[in-house]
């Protein structure tokens, strides 16, 4: 009995195995993301293709990665033609990759050229999407997406061939686990990354423009407990995405999270291409029965007779052998198709060298060529060769709040009235790095200027307080309490290092149960 039980479980186990890798569906999500993932590519690759010379070629500046774990040869550096021309290659690639012409090749080949570009240039090419696109080519390579949707599938209709689009889900189910393990990676690294949790890694990368303008992360670097709230919500979901993701109730809310969540980083760490690639790159999520559920619905059920009508509907005896109509015309396509695809490769290789070269965009060979290098001025050089500036105590300073709530190392609350009686915490908040630092608090009487009494001034003081900030330590926090010896009025928190000043914020002090107090706390 053990002996029977035992077989079927493992013929059980196998059978779901092979459901889960095997079963043979039409590729929609892979051809979507066939026609989105390299024209979001292509905007790059055009972009950089005026400076291919310089960042990938013998006659430029190269950073290659493998120099930097010490294998100086591993692939080879090219002169300046060649680099253009492959690199022109490239682009040309990604285009037919998109319109599914020799689709295998073309996404075979951009995955090479595109892993061999980033390679060259460690410093701005090779980034994370260009490292996740590298697989998911080399994935939709091994697909069948380019039989819909693709030049390829038309030129087979075109030779009378039917083609059933239907293969394995396994290069499909690959993507789904590459971004699944993506993610996971991403959570166990932020578990080990000072200043994530407390979100100080993300607020000092909002408050930078590095990469592109981000109002949104400007406003929100004045609310770090929510940044930090944020942070744990993206870990957690990171953590889990890969034991979801595969859950039909939860496959698509996480996915939503996930759409959200990157399409956030463009307006606040100003992110273009990484979320656009990736939100894209998410319909390998998209399976042929949820395709065809989505062209069912009342808005999209006029695009089912045109996106959804595959050979792969007609009944299984019409598909169950291929079928050559006209055997002169397949042939003939057959030798012919790749040649002229190998031929348009190549005049697009010579085109790019040859107009790259006209344009000589630094100006090598024109009338005052070469330029020459302009001579610094001297006051600059003395600048550049001069000893480091000690930095000012008022730089190290990267906020300094008042508040009456604390949650965990974040005040959840600012204020500055307050009543007697009541305790408030002032925080201060240094930029990275900085060395082991005493910051004195000090509370002072708010007094006329001399020189213009409708402005207060700090004066007469009445406590001092300090602390010490340790070098990894980011943050402190000075607690006061509102006693009776302090009456109502307006006062002054000046914090400073040594005998410098780095800030100072005024508050009020208001009577117990007073109206203004009462005005205060309801605004």
């Amino acid at each position: 009995m053990s002996t029977a039980v035992t077989a079927e479980s493992r013929q059980s186990s196998g059978s779901i195995w092979n459901q889960f890798f095997f079963a043979r569906e039409v590729p929609y999500g892979m051809a979507l993301v066939r026609l989105l993932l390299p024209a979001v590519l292509l905007v790059d690759i055009v972009r950089r293709w005026a400076h291919a010379r310089e960042l990938y070629s013998t006659d430029g500046a190269l950073a290659t990665l493998h120099l930097n774990f010490g294998y100086p040869d591993m692939l080879p550096e090219l002169s300046a033609p060649w680099a253009v021309g492959l690199f022109t290659v490239l682009g040309v690639l990604m285009f037919t990759s998109a319109i599914g012409w020799c689709t295998r090749f073309s996404l075979l080949g951009s995955c090479a050229l595109y892993f061999y570009f980033s390679y060259m240039d460690c410093l701005s090419t090779a980034t994370k999407y260009t490292v996740i696109s590298q697989h998911i080519l080399l994935l939709l390579g091994m697909s069948n997406c380019g039989d819909i949707w693709s030049v390829d599938a038309w030129l087979a209709k075109r030779r009378g061939q039917i083609v059933d689009p239907r293969g394995a889900i396994w290069p499909q189910r690959l993507c789904q686990i590459l971004f699944g393990m993506i993610y996971f990676g991403a959570g166990i690294t932020k578990m080990h990354t000072d200043g994530f949790f407390s979100g100080d890694q993300l607020v000092f990368w909002m408050m930078t423009y590095v990469n592109n303008e981000h109002p949104l992360g400007d406003h929100m670097t004045r609310y770090p407990l929510w940044v930090s709230i944020g942070c744990y919500a993206t870990f957690v979901w990171e953590i889990v995405f890969i034991f979801t993701i595969f859950q039909r109730r939860l496959k698509w809310p996480t996915l939503a999270i996930g759409t959200v969540f990157h399409l956030m980083t463009v307006f606040t760490l100003g992110l273009i291409l990484f979320p656009i690639l990736v939100s894209a790159a998410y319909l390998v999520f998209l399976s042929e029965a949820e395709f065809k559920t989505i062209l069912s619905w009342s808005p999209f059920r006029w695009l089912s007779g045109v996106l959804a009508k595959t050979p792969a509907d007609a009944p299984a005896e019409s598909v169950a052998e291929p079928v050559v109509e006209m055997p002169r015309m397949a042939l003939r396509w057959r030798f012919g198709s790749p040649a002229v695809f190998a031929s348009v490769l190549g005049v697009a290789a010579l085109v790019g060298v040859a107009v790259e070269y006209q344009l000589d965009h630094y100006q090598m060979r024109g009338p005052n060529g070469p330029l020459p290098l302009p001579e610094l001025a001297l006051e600059e050089v003395q600048k550049m060769l001069a000893g480091d500036e000690p930095i000012r105590a008022v730089d190290k300073l990267m906020a300094f709040d008042l508040g009456s709530t604390l949650v965990a190392e974040h005040l959840a609350s600012h204020r500055t009235v307050y009543e007697q009686g009541e305790t408030f915490f002032a925080q201060v908040s240094l930029n990275p790095p900085h060395e082991d630092m005493w910051i004195d608090c000090v509370m002072c009487e708010a007094v006329p200027d001399a020189n213009d009494e409708s402005r207060l001034v700090p004066g007469r003081v009445l406590y001092r307080t300090g602390q010490v900030i340790m070098r990894e330590a980011f943050r402190t926090n000075f607690r006061f309490t509102v006693d009776s010896g302090i009456a109502p009025g307006e006062y002054f928190l000046k914090v400073k290092s040594g005998n410098d000043e780095m800030a100072r914020r005024h508050f009020t002090v208001l009577s117990k149960d007073s109206d203004e107090m009462r005005a205060a706390s309801a605004n």
